[in-house]
């Protein structure tokens, strides 16, 4: 993405968490946490593109990071029959590998977290942080809930732009 485009779409979406943020402090009710769910989801989808441009970075950086070991193998030379004690055709092959196109690994957010810690790009424990990250965005799909969750808070908004902030800690120089 253009840097520009990224600067302008992550200055509106902050901005925007700010607000929420700020609504949400003047008010005393329980209505608060719909401020919050705001800011959370909208937190989530910023670092959802962090990651998503840290492994575009990093995919620039080092292509071989998309390189993955396919299940076929090419035949090098078939071994002389008269020397093997089976009737099988047997071969000397070299295993196929294949790269997997960036778009492919960036479909979703779930996938960009496993091919991070795949690819040893995050750690355990930023796994675990994104993963929550990721579970409270997906809680606008209210089809997969088993009540409403009406439980948003700060702390939680807090949580997420700190792990955020982890992601671009990552970013190559």
């Amino acid at each position: 993405m253009h840097p520009k485009v990224l600067a302008r779409k992550l200055e509106t979406t902050l901005t925007d968490v700010a607000v929420l943020m700020e609504s949400a402090s003047r008010v005393n009710t329980r209505s608060r946490t719909v401020y919050y769910k705001c800011a959370v989801i909208l937190m989530a989808s910023v670092l959802e593109l962090t990651l998503y441009e840290l492994i575009e970075a990093r995919c620039i950086l080092d292509p071989d990071l998309l390189k993955k070991p396919s299940l076929s193998y090419s035949p090098i030379q078939e071994l002389s029959s008269d020397r093997l004690a089976t009737p099988k055709k047997l071969f000397i092959a070299e295993q196929v590998v294949k790269s997997e196109p960036l778009e492919a690994v960036r479909a979703n957010f779930h996938s960009m977290i496993k091919f991070c810690i795949t690819k040893k790009i995050i750690t355990k424990s930023l796994e675990k942080k994104l993963t929550f990250a990721k579970d409270k965005r997906n809680e606008v799909h209210l089809q997969k809930l088993p009540h409403a969750n009406r439980n948003y808070t700060k702390a939680m908004v807090i949580r997420i732009a700190k792990t955020t902030t982890a992601v671009v800690d990552l970013y190559p120089a």
